[in-house]
């Protein structure tokens, strides 16, 4: 039960909201002639009373202007919020809300009173403007049909199916930009001129409260991000099964027992690698079933108090092959580059952050991990871009940025100005004691003067940001004792210079845990967390 009680909190995911909102599931017998603004709303009530929500109060999102009197807006006919549609999801807390990207209003939230989704047309009458008040078409008329009296004239209509009022340029799934309430003008208001735009005379219904809505308070996470181990090859950068049994994406080896032990080691948060690319399906939205796991994840990590680092590896169109060493898809392009590309990741940047906008501090977001960037510039333009897309929904939420190789030595050219974002860097040094993969090639250990070049590399990294160094480890073919030194030397140096940590990684090649008897291997040791069983 306290799993769920967390997974409450995610975008999208289950609420037990009564319907406030809804978009009608029949629309006029003559167009947009609704009997007036009264006639629509009481078409609004009517529905509203045959599907059981009939004893609130319902308006239609309808603006006029009355001859000899002043404009009416539609947002200020339908009370202060929150609404909430048939299947209990919140699709806006307030009137700001509501008339800004950071709604949840698309295809598949904007439902009937039913509950169901409209699948031909998705011009919705309003008469509004971006902001919900009465709009004007090209002559300078009420786009209004007569104040919803007349079938002469034109109606300015939603799009019930946008997904995001801006387009990036993307190119390997369809982006149904626009507004919710302001995208056109209709080319009439008869039944048979609005059908020739897919409009049938429907409009949004809301249910006015009669009380203001009840602040929410944020719940208070207890993560730190200080500590953290990164869990790859689960999420994002898949082995293949010859190199990881049960290789999977989103495979069992991991599940709330890993969490719970990652808690017991002293550990605040997990750094989860992601394929971007497998989050988002052909239709330009989220995969639920793709997501599954993460809300698991989070869920878990909410219940035994860690945060979550979303760290992107792969991205639409970039390094999104199932397993590692897949050749790449036809389609495959950089984002760094191409600005189609770019496009993609911001898209997919936008949807997460827009998903999970009701998660606490507990969840922070990694542009992109490793990336392969030629040019500091190049990975200048890519965080600006996906850090807007970000900002549109989620003003608040701590994001890593990274330079275009990752290294201390190119940390100066990451743009931090937004207050909201911290420095990630990746350490690897010396790489020939680090990450010795090679069997054939001597072993190297690690010495006093290797700890002292070290410790002044970090030492080179004091600053006023966070600065989060987010990979590093030792390979498992290192010897014990200077694995351990070697770990004992970074820490050391991370604490000296306040700098925020994530081993690399939980279960492969530099472990902390190991994988056939589920002990805490040397590298608990050296980072001086408690081993336990």
């Amino acid at each position: 039960m306290k799993i769920l009680a967390c997974l409450v909190l995610l975008g999208g995911l289950a609420h037990a909201d009564p319907m406030t909102f809804f978009v009608t599931s029949q629309g006029g017998p003559r167009g947009a002639d609704l009997g007036g603004l009264a006639g629509a709303d009481r078409h609004c009530q009517a529905l509203a009373r045959a599907a059981g929500a009939g004893e609130r109060t319902w308006r239609a999102y309808l603006s006029a202007f009355p001859a000899g009197e002043q404009p009416i807006h539609a947002r200020d006919r339908i009370g202060p919020g929150p609404w909430a549609n048939a299947k209990g999801i919140v699709v806006a807390r307030d009137l700001d809300e509501l008339h800004s990207d950071r709604n949840r209003l698309d295809a598949h939230t904007v439902v009937t009173e039913r509950g169901t989704e409209l699948t031909d047309d998705h011009d919705i009458l309003t008469g509004s403007d971006a902001n919900g008040r009465l709009a004007f078409d090209k002559h300078g008329a009420p786009a209004t049909c007569g104040d919803w009296s007349s079938v002469a004239g034109t109606a300015r209509v939603g799009h019930s199916d946008r997904l995001d009022s801006t387009h990036w340029g993307n190119k390997r799934f369809p982006r149904r930009d626009g507004s919710w309430v302001s995208d056109h003008d209709s080319l009439g208001c008869d039944v048979n001129k609005l059908a020739e735009s897919a409009g049938a005379g429907r409009v949004y219904c809301f249910a006015v409260a009669d009380h203001a809505p009840v602040p929410v308070t944020p719940v208070v996470s207890r993560a730190t991000f200080r500590r953290g181990v990164t869990i790859n090859h689960w999420l994002g950068d898949n082995l293949r099964p010859s190199e990881l049994p049960d290789s999977a994406y989103g495979a069992s080896w991991f599940d709330e027992e890993d969490v719970a032990w990652i808690a017991a080691r002293g550990f605040d948060h997990v750094r989860v690698l992601v394929n971007g690319g497998a989050w988002v399906n052909a239709r330009g939205e989220l995969d639920e079933a793709r997501l599954a796991p993460f809300d698991r994840a989070l869920g878990w990590a909410q219940k035994h108090g860690l945060g979550v680092v979303v760290a992107m590896h792969g991205l639409p169109g970039y390094r999104d092959e199932a397993f590692r060493g897949d050749p790449e898809s036809p389609n495959a392009a950089s984002p760094f580059t191409d600005e189609a590309t770019r496009g993609d990741a911001a898209t997919l940047w936008w949807l997460v952050a827009r998903r999970y906008r009701d998660v606490g501090s507990e969840l922070r977001f990694e542009l992109l991990h490793a990336p392969t960037a030629k040019h500091p510039e190049h990975m200048r333009i890519f965080n600006a871009v996906c850090l807007h897309a970000i900002r549109r929904v989620s003003p608040t939420r701590t994001v890593y940025l990274t330079s275009y190789d990752m290294k201390i030595d190119s940390a100066g050219t990451v743009d931090l100005t937004d207050p909201r974002t911290a420095l990630a860097v990746e350490l690897w040094e010396p790489e020939t004691f680090a990450f010795q993969t090679d069997p054939t090639r001597p072993l190297v250990r690690f010495v006093a003067r290797d700890a002292a070049l070290v410790a002044a590399r970090l030492d080179s990294l004091r600053a006023e940001r966070e600065i989060y160094v987010a990979s590093f480890g030792v390979f498992r073919r290192a010897d014990d004792r200077s694995a351990v030194a070697y770990l004992r030397t970074l820490v050391g140096a991370f604490a000296r210079n306040k700098l925020a940590w994530a081993v690399y990684d939980y279960h492969t090649g530099c472990a902390v845990r190991a994988g056939g008897n589920g002990k805490g291997t040397r590298v608990l040791a050296g980072l001086g967390l408690e081993p336990g069983p």
